[in-house]
Parts: C-alpha cells; sequence; structure tokens
C-alpha cells in the first residue's frame, strides 16, 4: 500500500512532460521572438525506482515541495496540466486523492484519504492574495487548526519561507538580459529540506541545474540519508538526465551511492521511457547494482492530459500498480468569461484598490550608534469615484498611511489624504495633504498591468501648512512623508481596512 501511495501521487506530479509556455521576460519583452519556454514537471527532479516514478518522499511533503520551484508560472504547470483544470480525484479502491486549482492555475486543497469514510489522510489547503501570491500552505484535516507556512515576497519574488523556527532564503540575481532571476535558495531548519542552484541557458531560460534534498525514495526497502543530484536538459528544454549522488543509503556494503535516470518523451511530450540505474561509484569501474527501465503509454482527454496510463516494468516491485485512472474536471467557459470580465474591469480601472510597501533603513549616530529603522506604506484610492476611507469622515479620492518603527523607540505615523487625481492611462497625477500637519505634496503614480503593482514617484512638497494660532499642544507632530517605491497589490475593494 505504501508503495502505490507513493506511486499515486507521483504520476500527478512526474509523469506529464514539460509544458511550453511564454516566461516573464516574453511577456515584457513582446518585440522579441523567443521559443516558448519548456517547463518539466516537478516530480521528474526527484531520484526514485521507475517502478514508482520519481518524487518526493509520500505524505505531506508532496505538496511542499510545489511553492519551491519559483521559476514556474503556476502549479498547474508544476504538475504538468493543461487546460483549465478545476480538480482532479484519482485512487484504486478506498484509497482517494482530490486535488483542487483556482482558475490562476494554482492549487487550493489537497486531500488525501485511505478509508471509505475519508477518516485518515493529510490535508493541505492553499490561500492566496488578491495579487495571487501565495500566503499561507498549511493543514485543512479534522478542522485542525492551520499550521501555516508563511511566505515573503520583495517586488512580487518570494524571498522567504518560514514556518517556526526554520525558514528558506531565495536569493536573486540580474540575469544576463538585466531581469532578475533566482540564482539559489538555502534551507535552515525546514521541512521538506530541499536546496536548489539555478543557471540560465542560452535562450535567456532558467533551469534547475543542482538539488539536494531529505530521504531520497530508493528500490524496497532500502533508505538513505540524503539526495544531491545534478540535471541535464535536451535541445528543447526538456529533462533528459539526473545524476545523483545519495549518501546515508541503509545499505551496510553501500553507505554511498550513485544514481542515473535517463528520460524519453512522447510526440505530446510525457515521459514514454525512464530507465534508472544505481551505481556503486562514479568512476568509470563502476559496479551496477540495480537497473530498470519503466514504460508509460497514455489514455488523453481533449486537453492533452492522461487520464489514464498504463506502466510496464522491467523490474516491478511488490505492490506496483498496472495502471492508473484520474478525472479530470475543467472550469466552464461560462466561469472563465466571468473571471475575464472582472480582469477587463481592473485594466480599464486600474488605480483602485489597496496597495502595500514594506523597506528598511539602516542609521548611524554621532556616537556610531546603528539603529534599523522598518517602514511601511499603504495606499487606499478610487480615482473613479469618491469614498469614504475607514477611520475618516469625508469622502475623498484615497489615503497614504506611513509608519516607521524604529528599533529602539515609538512608532511614527503620516497619514495624507488624496484631495485630487488626475488619471492618464496607467499614470496618476495625485495631490494630497497632511492630516495632521496640513502640508500638501505631489506625486507620480505608475500602474503596472503585469503584476498590479503601482509605483510611487516624484514626490514633492507644494506647500506648508498656516502656523497654528493660540495656544500649541505638548504632543508633537512628527509626520511621515509617504514613501517611494513600488506597491504590491493586496485587495480590489477599499473597504473593511
Amino acid at each position: 500500500m505504501k508503495s502505490f501511495a507513493i506511486a499515486a501521487i507521483s504520476l500527478l506530479l512526474a509523469a506529464c512532460g514539460g509544458n511550453k509556455s511564454s516566461n516573464s521576460q516574453q511577456q515584457e519583452e513582446p518585440e522579441k521572438s523567443r521559443t516558448p519556454e519548456v517547463y518539466t514537471p516537478i516530480g521528474l527532479y526527484f531520484m526514485n525506482p521507475a517502478s514508482v516514478l520519481p518524487s518526493p518522499p509520500g505524505g505531506e511533503d508532496d505538496c511542499g515541495y510545489l511553492p519551491d520551484f519559483i521559476t514556474y508560472p503556476d502549479d498547474l504547470t508544476k504538475c504538468g496540466l493543461r487546460g483549465p483544470v478545476k480538480e482532479i480525484v484519482f485512487g484504486v479502491s478506498t484509497i482517494k486523492w482530490t486535488i483542487r486549482f483556482n482558475m490562476d492555475g494554482n492549487m487550493t486543497n489537497y486531500q488525501f484519504r485511505m478509508d471509505s469514510r475519508g477518516e485518515y489522510g493529510n490535508g493541505f489547503k492553499m490561500e492566496y492574495d488578491a495579487a495571487g501570491l501565495l500566503t499561507m500552505l498549511g493543514r485543512d484535516f479534522r478542522r485542525r487548526s492551520a499550521n501555516s507556512h508563511r511566505y515573503i515576497y520583495t517586488n512580487g519574488k518570494l524571498t522567504r519561507r518560514e514556518y517556526g523556527r526554520g525558514y528558506r532564503e531565495y536569493i536573486w540575481k540580474d540575469g544576463k538580459d538585466g531581469v532578475r532571476i533566482p540564482q539559489k535558495s538555502v534551507t535552515n531548519g525546514l521541512k521538506p529540506f530541499i536546496d536548489m542552484v539555478y543557471t540560465q541557458n542560452d535562450d535567456g531560460f532558467v533551469q534547475l541545474s543542482d538539488m539536494s534534498y531529505e530521504r531520497p525514495s530508493l528500490p524496497g526497502a532500502l533508505t538513505a540519508k540524503e539526495c544531491t543530484s545534478h540535471f541535464e536538459y535536451g535541445a528543447d528544454g526538456r529533462l533528459v538526465k539526473v545524476l545523483a549522488h545519495i549518501s546515508g543509503s541503509s545499505n551496510s556494503k553501500y553507505r554511498t551511492m550513485f544514481a542515473e535516470c535517463t528520460y524519453e518523451y512522447n510526440e505530446k511530450g510525457d515521459v514514454a521511457v525512464e530507465t534508472i540505474c544505481l551505481y556503486d561509484n562514479d568512476t568509470p569501474e563502476r559496479h551496477q547494482l540495480y537497473s530498470v527501465t519503466q514504460k508509460y503509454t497514455y489514455t488523453y482527454d481533449g486537453h492533452n492530459n492522461w487520464t489514464r496510463v498504463q506502466l510496464e516494468s522491467s523490474n516491478p516491485e511488490r505492490g506496483s500498480i498496472p495502471y492508473l485512472d484520474r478525472i479530470i474536471t475543467y472550469y466552464s467557459e461560462e466561469e472563465l468569461q466571468r473571471q475575464k470580465l472582472a480582469e477587463k474591469e481592473f485594466a480599464e480601472k486600474p488605480f483602485i484598490g489597496e496597495w502595500n510597501i514594506e523597506d528598511t533603513e539602516e542609521f548611524e549616530d554621532p556616537e556610531g550608534n546603528k539603529e534599523t529603522v522598518q517602514k511601511s506604506s499603504t495606499l487606499v484610492i478610487n480615482f473613479y469615484n469618491k469614498f469614504i476611507p475607514v477611520g475618516c469622515e469625508n469622502e475623498q479620492w484615497g489615503l497614504f498611511i506611513n509608519r516607521s518603527l524604529p528599533s529602539m523607540g515609538m512608532e511614527r505615523f503620516g497619514a495624507f489624504d488624496i484631495m485630487d487625481a488626475k488619471v492618464k492611462g496607467n499614470q496618476a497625477l495625485i495631490r494630497m495633504k497632511g492630516v495632521n500637519s496640513g502640508d500638501t505634496y505631489s506625486a507620480v503614480l505608475i500602474f503596472n498591468p503585469t503584476d498590479k503593482s503601482i509605483k510611487v514617484q516624484d514626490i514633492k512638497f507644494i506647500e506648508e501648512a498656516p502656523a497654528h494660532s493660540g495656544e500649541e499642544s505638548d504632543f508633537e507632530y512628527d509626520d511621515l512623508e509617504p514613501l517611494e517605491g513600488i506597491y504590491g497589490f493586496s485587495k480590489r475593494n477599499t473597504d473593511g481596512r
């Protein structure tokens, strides 16, 4: 049963070949004609005997690896799925998986059941913000509280994943054409453990070159502590070979082993033949310890997703299955049209909603003491209909709220009412007045339709408010100017802040 469980989920994550899709660089530079990028389903990167397909270890970790493949556009691509998939159900007898996706192609719910009443298994729930960024991945089973992983982004790119005291950092760099690309990921105490190293090929596409992870799945009852793999690609961009160094093996004679896995694809880009061999070393005089060839034959639906796969192994393991069926449900045309209308509304009226930015700055006083200031700012706007922001009394076009928190000292705030806004396409010129000081400023807002972010720039002082008459208050207002920079989209409506 354990072998079957690993086989079934592995088929979802690995059996479909690389999808062709335009990456963000192509979207940003439409004038350049580029070959579409091929994305290899993530399961093919993990060493595993062919009878159960390459995959992360079974159980909770399967979905836990999905967010770490940060070069992929969505979860459907990570799983090798095509078309507007809504739900997948597959399994045998009382063993069943149910996996759901949103219209953006990202997984929202993962449930694994092993009895007819659905009372034994694992569950995950994924939640996203209005910009489509993953904010939570946690347990969603038997009404347990969600033990959530926390995801931190910088300018729309994942830079840190946290859970408890563990974390994983994602390090980015400038690519060949100046676009930010991932360089590597580094894990510190986070489960599942996974480190990645990336390279950029001649076509400008970023590919995973090396990866380390724990507890690779091996033939029979054999176990191991860690696996470090190197990946090679064909001319079309598909993964064709995995070279792995396996350490901490439970085989008392071969504590260290080496593996080589190769893939051949059919005309639809799905894996047709997989061969895996284990060796005692990586020299030309190496001795082969294990070898198996696995063949796959598929039945497809109208979206070129397989609904049945037949498996033929040269060295089948106990518990291997001869075939697997899966039921795939797709979003209807009506559901897709509703989403397109909502996107069209956003594109036609971009300056409505809430945006946020966070930044840090380090200061040093004359005595040499250093102080780090955490700065954040929120922009709430509707440049098409005046509204009353939460906490305000009068209708207006929007509100800037700025906050700083020194490492030593109290918080400081600044708030500005937006008095008017002149919109021209994706650019807006605004004028705003300090709620406390009464000083007026101008600024330029530039909306980016690709990630729905707003760039705030050219903040200029216009006029100082008249001096207050009468007795002055003992409390001195120290208004903070709104932060310039790129504000990430948070939500569409301006209510309920």
